[in-house]
């Protein structure tokens, strides 16, 4: 009761300060007073997020909105796949987190290989992608040892962190490190035929020569017993990332047979996955998902969505960042509930707090460029 009372004493100075009235026409006499604190929390959470995401609305034209639909799913699929085993523990439904582990964060990588892909990648993309991707892998962390407040072990932290990049937002690193290798890889391709042609034969070729290439160094390093494990993500999400760019590069193709690719991605994903349990299968099996969620969200979100939404999908990079630290807090104030309603608020609230906590840090162009790779804007 007592966070209630704060929460709704804090909302509605929030919301004294965007001079909009909370719960219009809400009578208190109804309701017992602990049940009107959480009815009213409840309410003004959503009156505000709906304020603050109207502010923060995109409206740029040249978008790809059924893209950032799917991109709002990732980042909410991923979520689910942290806040099941976090909460429910050992009381987690196996198939469930395997299902969701196959598929989130290939799904992620495709997406991210579809929306980049240029024909020719510059080093301006290269030094671009630097900015938006490794200043928040580095300073992320940073954020966490303020809050503790508590700075043992740092130095030797981030001396580790480049090559152990799990023990911290190791997409961003990986991604960046994806995006430099496609710079060599296009430069290559470009100097072999002299700039003259980007054959269809080359990219294909060179996409499978590299892939053999990060194969090549993870079983070296692996062999010889270099510390690290940086280039097995890569190896590992590069597949992904060429899948996006195979698509985007075959866009017009895409679209016209994602109608049976589509569905037939999603079947294959939906029955083969319960029964291959090894990632052996993992690529053919995420690669099946990926077409299926491409085939959704093309098919049924092509459209103007809901602000929410949008907003979700825009801001990806900074609801990865925060929610993990948010699930963690958000477990030691649970009271005793029934498991399910446990990872529904969990859940619930992570989504709210981590999107709220996003805005909080566009506001501000320093932390918006250290936090979320958006760049200054003169």
């Amino acid at each position: 009761m007592f966070i209630s009372v704060w929460a709704s004493a804090l909302l509605v100075q929030l919301d004294k300060a965007m001079r909009q009235p909370l719960c219009v026409g809400r009578a208190k006499s109804s309701l017992p007073h602990f049940l009107f604190c959480i009815d009213s929390s409840f309410y003004a959470i959503f009156t505000l997020l709906n304020k603050l995401l109207e502010i923060c609305r995109m409206s740029g034209s040249n978008r790809i909105l059924w893209a950032d639909a799917l991109k709002a799913f990732a980042i909410i699929f991923v979520m689910l796949g942290h806040v099941l085993p976090f909460v429910m523990g050992d009381k987690a439904n196996p198939m469930t987190i395997h299902y969701i582990g196959v598929l989130q964060m290939p799904l992620f990588m495709a997406i991210s290989g579809y929306c980049s892909y240029k024909a020719f990648v510059e080093w301006l993309v290269v030094k671009k992608r630097f900015l938006q991707l490794v200043v928040p892998f580095i300073c992320w962390p940073l954020v966490w040892y303020l809050i503790k407040m508590d700075f043992t072990g740092i130095t030797d932290y981030y001396l580790a962190l480049f090559i152990f990049p799990d023990r911290g937002l190791w997409f961003l690193f990986v991604l960046f490190l994806i995006t430099l290798i496609e710079y060599f890889r296009n430069k290559v391709v470009r100097i072999s035929l002299k700039n003259h042609d980007n054959s269809d034969i080359a990219f294909y070729f060179s996409l499978l020569v590299t892939e053999c290439l990060l194969l090549t160094v993870f079983y070296a390093y692996k062999r010889c017993g270099v510390p690290g494990n940086w280039i097995n993500f890569v190896a590992l999400y590069y597949p992904y990332y060429s899948l996006g760019c195979i698509m985007r590069r075959n866009n017009n193709w895409l679209l016209s047979n994602l109608r049976w690719l589509g569905p037939l991605g999603l079947l294959v994903y939906s029955i083969a996955t319960y029964f291959l349990d090894s990632y052996l299968w993992q690529i053919p099996l995420a690669s099946g998902g990926i077409l299926g969620m491409f085939f959704i969200f093309q098919r049924f979100f092509d459209r103007p969505l809901p602000r929410i939404i949008m907003f979700t999908g825009t801001s990806t990079l900074g609801i990865y960042a925060v929610h993990q630290p948010v699930i963690q807090y958000i477990k030691h104030l649970l009271i005793k509930a029934p498991l399910w309603a446990d990872v529904v608020i969990t859940f619930v609230l992570t989504y709210i707090i981590s999107i709220l906590a996003v805005w909080v840090f566009k506001k501000n162009r320093i932390t918006a460029f250290l936090f979320l790779g958006i760049p200054f804007r003169r």
